[in-house]
């Protein structure tokens, strides 16, 4: 018996049914066990991790959105500052437009009650004393002209060899007479000005000289006087700036040169007995050199205003036009009233671009001004005097006849 159960052909059933049934169940149901615990904690960790990944999600997508609202609320105090700097920055121009209306009306006014009522009207204008725009910077009455005499005389000489076809006076010997001509006879005021700079008066004063004898200078000071006036116009910044822009208008650097040789020719003039007889010698005592006043403290390059003195324009037209369109409307009114019968309307003309109206005819007198005050420094335009000028000057290049071109009710005008 013993000897079967240890070979294993007996066995108890108890045994038996144990190790067939209950053993296998329990190591199934244990494996199944285990195989659930390890998907439960797979399952934990997969939740765990999504858990994390959502939180991390919600952290970054909170951290946008606060970026985002953090970014949006500079953005708006950025639009609200360069709204509230552009109304700043409007109200700051519509005050300083403002106060630049009122100042410039101020100063309006003050041009009218210190400069042109204060105007004197005087008769034939190439007898009054004619300067560039800015006076001399003294005070007293002139004739503005724009350049002056030097530049009048070039847009003239100009013009004369482009009308005339001839460069007949553009040479040192005819300028020099047709200079001298037209400073004795035609410019009939009895002295003539052209501005100087103070270092070329220091100039003239250290070699002992004077500004109204500088015929008297000996050769090497008299050269060097010219060369320097020649450089920057004898400090006349106006006039040197008008100068350099010469060449945009087709005006020869040889025409400023031969004015400029020849005036300096008449004032080194050396009187002889028959200099003074002649037009050399009248034209070298009109012209006198004049400097900035001592009690000039403004910046002579910098005026307050310029005030063009202009030829009046002929609006009789536009007058007459605009009264009978009133008549129109009238007439027009009165039909509509029931008075009369409507009649076919005429389409209207219109003009392109800004109407030319013609110039009055002006006599020969001219506003004297006085650009320095004690208060104001402007430059002032004399449009019918320039012209007048320019005229004469042309007249006496085209026919030489003196006693009659020079005048512009000329009937060679």
């Amino acid at each position: 018996m013993q000897a079967l159960i240890s070979q294993g052909v007996l066995r108890e059933p108890g045994e038996r049914a144990l190790m067939g049934h209950i053993v296998p169940w329990i190591y199934e149901n244990t494996a199944e066990a285990f195989e659930e615990d390890n998907d439960l904690d797979e399952l934990i960790n997969e939740l765990t991790l999504l858990a994390e990944e959502q939180i991390a999600n919600d952290h970054d997508d909170a951290l946008r959105k606060e970026r985002k609202r953090r970014e949006k609320k500079l953005q708006e105090d950025k639009c609200r500052e360069e709204e509230l700097r552009q109304q700043q920055e409007k109200l700051r121009k519509e005050q300083e437009e403002q106060k630049r209306k009122e100042d410039l009306q101020k100063l309006r006014e003050d041009i009218d009650l210190q400069i042109i009522e204060r105007g004197e009207w005087r008769n034939e204008i190439l007898s009054q004393p004619i300067t560039n725009i800015h006076g001399n910077f003294q005070s007293k009455p002139t004739i503005g002209v724009l350049g002056g005499l030097i530049g009048q005389l070039a847009i003239s000489l100009t013009a004369a060899v482009q009308t005339l076809g001839s460069d007949e006076f553009l040479n040192e010997k005819t300028a020099y007479k047709f200079f001298a001509t037209l400073i004795s006879d035609v410019l009939r005021s009895d002295s003539f000005e052209l501005f100087l700079a103070s270092s070329l008066e220091k100039l003239i004063l250290e070699k002992g000289g004077k500004l109204d004898e500088l015929n008297l200078l000996d050769e090497d000071t008299a050269e060097q006087f010219i060369e320097e006036y020649k450089t920057n116009s004898g400090g006349d910044e106006l006039l040197n700036n008008f100068l350099s822009s010469f060449g945009k208008y087709g005006i020869d650097n040889e025409i400023l040169k031969l004015i400029v040789n020849s005036l300096m020719r008449i004032i080194f003039l050396r009187f002889t007995d028959k200099a003074i007889q002649g037009k050399q010698g009248n034209a070298r005592r009109k012209l006198r050199f004049v400097t900035l006043p001592e009690t000039f403290a403004r910046d002579p390059n910098k005026p307050q205003a310029i005030v063009r003195i202009r030829i009046p324009l002929d609006r009789s037209e536009d007058e007459a036009s605009e009264h009978s369109n009133e008549e129109g409307k009238a007439k027009e009114e009165s039909v509509n009233a029931g008075e009369g019968e409507p009649k076919e309307a005429k389409p209207s003309v219109e003009t392109k671009g800004p109407k030319v109206y013609p110039e009055l005819e002006y006599e020969d007198k001219v506003l004297m001004v006085t650009p320095v005050t004690e208060t104001l420094n402007v430059y002032v335009m004399h449009q019918a005097a320039g012209r007048e000028l320019r005229l004469s000057l042309i007249h006496i290049c085209r026919c030489r006849r003196y006693a009659v071109c020079r005048s512009r009710w000329s009937p060679y005008h």
